[in-house]
């Protein structure tokens, strides 16, 4: 095993358990929604410092995934931070505590920050892999690909954040109260923070692929794949759509409009 692995491992074991702290003086364990974004900008720093401070060669790749890391993160982490702060522990968290009973540390310990620790760390595993096994001599098709996994990030990026833009002015609307968004991106997609969110982490990994060694680049892609399932099929859209589903305006908005990636929307009978 390559003791970036370790490192990597080290670095969110080590975070995750502050932040359980964090959250038990705080009475809060939805604060671990919150360190999720920030996780990732801790893991990145952390891999880079020790890299270069160790004197091993650095890549072009190296740089970029810092700042895409940096970039997402830290607008993910005030998002998140600012809800929380407004709201306070989401609902699904104090229904754990309730059912957890005396035992809700030891729970919360294992169940919430442990498992998001260890869903970060294969959600990062593209990133990890990009340091533990750079190509110091890049392939030929590595600027590519470098390239070709910037554009696809950087859409993704823009994508999401204009969904929640659009979601949010739609949101400070009072006339809005209680509607559907079926403007904007989101008449393509009933969902298209969470494609946005899933496109861009196939960016980072495409530029993984042409600069990371064989077969590390090939087995990374469980990074993508792993957001991409989690969004669409377990903790995203599963959630809002039974959510929503009991709205007849979304009931209707469904029927024309693709769930997930962006088509154009179906004819109204």
């Amino acid at each position: 095993m390559h003791i970036y692995l370790l490192y990597a491992a080290l670095i969110i074991l080590i975070y995750f358990i502050i932040g359980f702290i964090i959250a038990q003086i705080k009475k809060d364990n939805s604060f671990a929604d919150v360190m999720w974004g920030a996780g990732f900008i801790v893991l990145t720093i952390g891999l880079y410092l020790i890299r270069q401070l160790g004197g091993e060669a650095m890549i072009n790749a190296h740089f970029v995934i810092l700042i895409m890391t940096l970039v997402w993160g830290f607008r993910l982490t005030r998002f998140l931070f600012r809800r929380n702060r407004k709201v306070g522990e989401d609902a699904r968290y104090i229904e754990m505590r309730e059912k957890w009973g005396d035992k809700v540390r030891i729970n919360a310990f294992f169940k919430v920050f442990m498992l998001q620790g260890l869903l970060q760390y294969v959600v990062a595993f593209a990133i990890i892999v990009a340091f533990a096994y750079p190509n110091e001599e890049p392939l030929p098709l590595a600027n590519l690909a470098l390239f070709l996994g910037s554009v696809v990030w950087l859409f993704g990026f823009i994508f999401e954040m204009v969904a929640d833009q659009q979601m949010r002015n739609f949101k400070h609307r009072p006339e809005m109260e209680g509607r559907v968004l079926k403007r904007g991106l989101w008449q393509y997609s009933r969902h298209p923070n969470y494609f946005g969110e899933a496109t861009l982490w196939w960016g980072l990994w495409i530029v993984v692929l042409g600069n990371a060694a064989f077969p590390f680049n090939l087995i990374a892609i469980i990074a993508p794949i792993t957001i991409t399932v989690l969004v669409r099929f377990i903790s995203g859209v599963p959630l809002l759509e039974r959510k929503m589903m009991n709205r007849e305006e979304y009931q209707e908005y469904a029927n024309h409009t693709s769930i997930f990636f962006p088509l154009p929307p179906k004819d109204k009978k």
